[in-house]
């Protein structure tokens, strides 16, 4: 049989616009439970849509259980789809699903005239059959391969697992994803399967050669096809404050020992997470230096600033065969100790280099179609205003030296410190 996604990808299309940190979508709210995100697609010249589909349900990780069958389930969603997926990959589309601790992500991109066939195909076909036994089989032994994997890991990466299960109410430490995975068969997970598809809410997020209207109107026709349920209580994605102790001990089974001390911003506005980027910056080379290449401390030391959800974290971390955690984790501490002092005395042409630099990341447009995408996708899960980076930008226009050690003085204090120490045999 012909391969039915084949179609004539249409022509070339004109660029009339520049894509720009402020390019945003238009929203469309389709009902309580579904909210559409339509972006014109006219600054790369492809015929190519990105679409994406996330069913909200609190189903996603309400619990440890529920992580893993999330897990399972997207996986399940692959398996199913995958002669599908292997037809449209033929004719320049694809698929895919990922869970999340909010639900399920559906990702579609490619030539738009088979997106929308394939988008069709995939939809219609929801939800899918209950899972058979080989196919458990087989998707759950994965499953305890990638569960045994990062328990398998280095201790500096674990302790960042334990922070993210610590902070975030639907994030779980790798014990009791352990622990529940055990308790889960094919019928737990038939349940969980019916249980996921009999009501969610939708985001979707369209940006390809559309107008608004024709957007529109793909998106109402998808979510007319989606299992929507207007009373599925709204799931949103947080992360909490640093709960009891602020010094943890914790034994893995791994020949190093590690610690981790870790600066928890409670702000999670635009500047607050600029300037823990650029704080990130200024004390990586320097903490490398006196920890690794000084001081010798441990082969993995690094220090780095993320934002975990949109909570800025700006921490450090050493991991040794030979030093004691409790040793690692005084000297991070006293770099960090230091670092006021640093930033205060440093060159202002060697601040300005940082500064600029990273305003120069930031003021750089996306460079192309799944960039750009990927972006207002990123900004509406994290539940940030599309203009975030505009008003990033702004703060590190504006910051000074002398305002930035300021900062500093009421960022580094209060810090976690977690130490991972060798597990006795």
């Amino acid at each position: 049989a012909p391969n039915p996604f084949i179609q004539d990808p249409g022509k070339p299309i004109a660029n009339t616009r520049k894509a720009t940190i402020e390019t945003q979508p238009r929203t469309v709210y389709f009902s309580d439970s579904a909210v559409g995100y339509i972006l014109t697609e006219n600054r790369y010249s492809q015929p190519r849509s990105d679409l994406y589909i996330r069913l909200r349900t609190p189903l996603a990780a309400s619990s440890p259980e529920a992580s893993i069958m999330s897990d399972l389930l997207a996986d399940t969603l692959n398996e199913y789809f995958n002669s599908l997926s292997y037809e449209a990959a033929l004719a320049g589309v694809g698929f895919s699903a990922q869970s999340s601790q909010s639900g399920m992500t559906l990702q579609f991109s490619g030539y738009h005239n088979s997106l929308t066939l394939l988008v069709d195909s995939v939809l219609r076909a929801l939800p899918i059959p209950l899972i058979d036994e080989p196919t458990w089989t087989r998707l759950r032994q994965l499953k305890a391969q990638q569960l045994a994997r990062v328990q398998a890991q280095r201790p500096s990466s674990r302790l960042f697992d334990e922070v993210t299960a610590e902070l975030m109410p639907f994030a779980y430490a790798q014990s009791e994803l352990n622990d529940a995975f055990t308790a889960i068969d094919r019928s737990t997970f038939h349940q969980y399967q019916k249980a996921f598809f009999s009501g969610v809410h939708a985001e979707m997020f369209l940006h390809g050669p559309v107008s608004r209207s024709e957007g529109e109107e793909l998106l109402a026709s998808w979510a007319n096809m989606l299992p929507l349920d207007d009373n599925t209580p709204v799931v949103e994605v947080a992360t909490n404050a640093w709960p009891g102790d602020r010094i943890r001990s914790y034994a893995y089974a791994h020949p190093d020992q590690a610690a981790s001390v870790l600066y928890i911003d409670q702000r999670t506005d635009p500047g607050s997470r600029i300037l823990n980027q650029l704080a990130g910056n200024l004390i990586e080379a320097p903490f490398y230096t006196r920890l690794r290449t000084e001081k010798q401390l441990g082969y993995i030391t690094f220090a780095t600033a993320f934002p975990l959800y949109n909570t800025p974290i700006l921490t450090g971390a050493v991991q040794s065969p030979t030093a004691n955690p409790d040793e690692l984790a005084a000297a991070i501490q006293q770099e960090f100790d230091s670092f006021v002092d640093m930033v205060k005395s440093m060159p202002n042409e060697q601040f300005e280099s940082q500064r600029l630099s990273l305003l120069d990341q930031l003021l750089n447009p996306p460079s192309t179609q799944s960039e750009l995408s990927n972006a207002i996708w990123s900004a509406i899960g994290l539940r940030r205003p599309f203009s975030d980076r505009m008003m990033q930008a702004q703060t590190l226009e504006a910051i000074t030296q002398e305002q930035f050690v300021e900062y500093l003085k009421q960022r580094i204090q209060n810090p976690v410190v977690l130490k991972a120490f060798r597990a006795a045999d």
